[in-house]
């Protein structure tokens, strides 16, 4: 766990909940999310560049605490999760046929939804732990992101592990 993780005071599982991509995405290795908790400004600036976009609204603080300036804010899947009350995408029956999902999760390889079944077998304190050792570096324990295949901190090969 990085320091920017626990920056916050109360629980600690309360305050890494907001890192539960409620897609299936483990929002600590969203490269928004590092980008803006790690203040990588130069990157953020790339990324405002690539998004056409002004620098500062390449920020998110975790899909279950957003704010409206947050890059997600306007997520037509938390939407739908918000129309029909469902807390996760693996509550709706329609999953297998969403294309806003099917969208998502192709572009992820077909993570989001491994995620969201092992989410739901094994609970979210379970799958945060498991998201948490898998997205940082067995080098250094830097957090490392989706896009990632070298660590930035330490130079450690990620190819092999982000499978």
């Amino acid at each position: 766990m990085s320091k920017h993780d626990m920056h916050h005071d109360g629980n600690v599982l309360d305050i890494l909940r907001r890192l539960i991509g409620r897609c299936g995405l483990y929002c600590g290795a969203c490269d928004i999310y590092r980008v803006f908790v790690d203040k990588k400004i130069d990157k953020q600036k790339k990324m405002g560049v690539f998004f056409k976009c002004r620098p500062e609204q390449v920020r998110c603080q975790g899909c279950q605490n957003l704010t409206p300036d947050d890059w997600c804010s306007g997520c037509k899947i938390l939407a739908c999760l918000k129309e029909n009350s469902y807390m996760y995408c693996y509550e709706c029956g329609k999953i297998e046929n969403c294309g806003i999902y099917q969208e998502l999760n192709g572009r992820y390889n077909n993570l989001p939804y491994k995620n969201l079944e092992r989410l739901r077998e094994v609970g979210e304190k379970k799958w945060l732990e498991e998201q948490m050792t898998r997205w940082h570096c067995p080098g250094c324990g830097e957090p490392i992101e989706y896009s990632t295949e070298t660590c930035t901190q330490c130079g450690f090969n990620l190819t092999k592990i982000n499978d």
